[in-house]
């Protein structure tokens, strides 16, 4: 059926066509009113004027380079979509640099989360970021990412990671209120560079990358980049292997001083035999038996297979108006066939299972445009954004479960593998008629940021999001809807490298299409949120600290419909979250040779409004501890081309995902370490993760199984650059 619109603000698209139109002429209004604001002050491009050869250069909009340290970074585009200093906005933001993620020796992005201020892993790489779930990642700036729903991203082609905390509805629309994590991939670069690695370790690690990149000809007009990575690894859980590949090929044509356009193409392959990996059976003391268990055979996988391709424009029309377009699409198809464990039974041990064949294919397109005009009027300085973004996205998801009557229960005190295999099943998908959905996000914005004698920083701005779900199999379902999100702030500088910042942002997320399908229409989950607190710009800059304090109010949480009468399959949209909070964020140096970044976040997310005796109010979230800490350091003693450092975490208590009270998943701390060595251009990087080799569940998953943390683990790494 179709549903009818609720809360409409404008004409509703259903076709094609008219989206089509409606989005072209959205680029050209985009455009033309930046043009428009910025006439009177902008002045004729003069390339041998020296004055303008910053902007013909168009270095005011690569930004991502720029940073006071090795583990600091002066700006982060996804706060504004400008080129602001991080001081000058009002909002956390929490940047790991390439030098920080090679230092800690990260591999894939739960490598990260213990910097990551209030974010604490889930499952499958997706997050809890200031008690919300969290599974939406950006990629410069914009929608997809190409790791299907189940892959866990890797870090072979990042050149940082950016966390914004709090609603970014204003920027980013449909996206869950706890932060957004943004990943900034590497590009061509004008200076020529090369290095060729290894990587080596417990559990069978063998691994090797190259990367190349600089100028094809001398006056540097043709760049490229050029990256291949691959690796091999046993688990500490049984049957479990992985072999991951990541090739990337980016080309930039700087067209003209003022004009430059990049091209790329990603292919990433993660084969992992002996998964989909669940937890590990976890009671009231502890796992209920080894860490090395699998509920998943050794003729189990997971394979991805995904290609990725790329294209940014960036074009300065004058020293007051820059454009900037970005587009990218991608092609994932995910096969899983594995055992899926069902209620464990602690006295006799077994584990009953059932056996899943599915397929996941994805194709998702997205693109922004943005124009950003530097102004002065009314005695401030304007940097006025505005834009437009949309993506699409289909998803057609084809599965098989052969039921757990005729599969093998595993028993997880004494396993034995073998007596079950998807050889034993018919597990052709032939026939079968999978669920067809389309999502489609239209959103169109407009920012101001005020800069008031350089002591007053506003920033404002409104979005109209547009939102299309659609199912066309196995039923046919369709609903769409328009919503206005807005945000405002202010920053005070106190001294030129300390700011006080205060800010109100609102953000979205639309209904599921299974919910809109009982008794809808429903409004979106709607969520508003205040943020304070002060930044510091220590040591020459050196040195980034930021403090914050922040509630977030989410309302219209669908629950089963209390009115007397109403079919017991009937929502309301009746339910309210609150998550109340503090974080405090370092990162920097402190000395030549000493450089860290540390974090601590508290946390209270729950229920405050509630019908349903299963989340009573004050339930809290899982996953989402009080308490979190962490911190990475590193000292180097260069006269003997040493390094050393020392990473560590600790996790509060974190309730269940069932939400069952005698299983929690424990509070630990864990502690890493490293030594560097460098010998020309030659490093060499030995590292022990879990130091103590503690026994710990870094993710809680159901009442049944948590997520263990790996046990000790030595890695190395040796690199030559030239």
């Amino acid at each position: 059926m179709t549903l009818p619109r609720s809360r409409t603000l404008v004409v509703s698209f259903t076709s094609l066509p008219l989206l089509a139109m409606k989005i072209t002429s959205s680029i050209l209004a985009s455009v033309a009113f930046a043009a428009v604001v910025s006439a009177q002050e902008s002045a004729p491009v003069k390339a041998a004027d020296p004055k303008d050869s910053k902007v013909l250069e168009l270095d005011a909009y690569v930004v991502t380079d720029r940073q006071d340290s090795a583990y600091k970074s002066a700006t982060a585009i996804t706060g504004t979509k400008t080129d602001t200093p991080l001081i000058n906005i009002p909002q956390n933001i929490q940047v790991i640099t390439r030098e920080m993620i090679e230092d800690m020796g990260a591999t894939d992005i739960t490598d990260l989360y213990p910097l990551m201020g209030s974010v604490t892993e889930f499952s499958y790489g997706g997050v809890s970021a200031r008690g919300f779930r969290q599974e939406q990642t950006r990629y410069n700036g914009i929608a997809g990412s190409p790791y299907n729903e189940f892959g866990v991203l890797t870090l072979d082609n990042v050149q940082q990671v950016e966390l914004l905390k709090g609603p970014v509805g204003l920027l980013y629309g449909d996206n869950e209120p706890g932060g957004l994590i943004n990943i900034v991939t590497a590009r061509p670069r004008a200076e020529r560079s090369a290095s060729i690695g290894t990587r080596f370790g417990d559990y069978g690690l063998l691994g090797a990358n190259a990367s190349v990149t600089g100028p094809i000809d001398a006056k540097k007009r043709f760049l490229y980049l050029a990256s291949a990575n691959y690796y091999e690894r046993d688990s500490f859980r049984a049957n479990y292997h992985q072999e991951s590949t990541n090739v990337n090929g980016s080309f930039t044509w700087v067209i003209t001083p003022e004009t430059r356009a990049t091209v790329g193409v990603e292919y990433i392959k993660n084969d992992q035999s002996g998964a989909r990996l669940r937890g590990v059976p976890f009671l009231a003391t502890g796992f209920a038996t080894d860490i090395s268990f699998n509920g998943a055979e050794p003729t189990d996988y997971q394979n991805l297979d995904t290609t990725v391709y790329s294209f940014q424009l960036d074009h300065t029309f004058s020293r007051q108006l820059r454009v900037n377009a970005y587009a990218r699409y991608f092609q994932s198809d995910a096969d899983q066939a594995y055992h899926e464990t069902n209620t464990f039974n602690p006295t006799t041990g077994l584990w009953p299972r059932e056996f899943r064949i599915q397929n996941r294919h994805m194709e998702e397109y997205s693109w922004a445009v943005n124009a950003v005009a530097d102004l002065q009027f009314l005695g401030a300085k304007h940097k006025v954004l505005t834009g437009v973004e949309n993506s699409y996205a289909n998803r057609v998801f084809t599965t098989k479960t052969i039921p757990q009557a005729q599969v093998t229960a595993i028993n997880v005190y004494h396993p034995v593998y073998g007596l079950s295999s998807g050889l034993m099943y018919n597990t052709s998908l032939v026939g079968i008629v999978p669920t067809d959905t389309e999502k489609i996000r239209l959103g169109f914005y407009l920012q101001d940021q005020i800069n008031i004698r350089e002591k007053v920083h506003l920033l404002a701005g409104l979005r109209l999001e547009k939102y299309d779900d659609s199912r066309s199999r196995p039923t046919v379902d369709q609903f769409d809807d328009s919503v206005l999100t807005y945000r405002a702030g202010a920053v005070y500088m106190i001294r030129p490298n300390i700011a006080a910042f205060l800010s109100y942002a609102m953000g979205l997320v639309p209904q599921s299409l299974g919910s809109e399908d009982r008794n809808g229409p429903f409004p979106p989950q709607e969520s508003h949120s205040w943020e304070g607190g002060f930044k510091f710009d220590l040591f020459n800059k050196r040195l980034g600290i930021t403090t914050t304090t922040y509630k977030i109010m989410k309302t219209n949480i669908l629950e089963r419909d209390p009115t007397p009468g109403a079919p017991s399959t009937w929502l309301a949209p009746i339910g309210d979250i609150t998550s109340k909070g503090f974080e405090f964020d370092a990162t920097g140096q402190l000395t030549k040779n000493l450089s860290l970044s540390a974090t601590y976040a508290y946390n209270t997310a729950m229920v405050t409004r509630s019908v349903l005796a299963a989340t009573p109010v004050g339930s809290r979230f899982p996953n989402a501890p009080r308490n979190k800490a962490g911190f990475f350091m590193r000292y180097n003693l260069p006269q003997y081309k040493l390094g050393f450092g020392l990473g560590g975490s600790y996790v509060g208590q974190r309730p269940n995902f069932s939400g069952a009270a005698n299983f929690p998943g424990p509070a630990y701390h864990v502690y890493n370490g490293s030594i560097f060595y460098r010998w020309k251009e030659l490093r060499f990087t030995l590292r022990c993760e879990n130091l103590l080799d503690k026994v710990y569940a870094k993710s809680v998953f159901t009442s049944d199984g948590h997520f263990p943390g790996n046990p000790r683990t030595f890695t190395g790494t040796a690199s030559y650059r030239f």
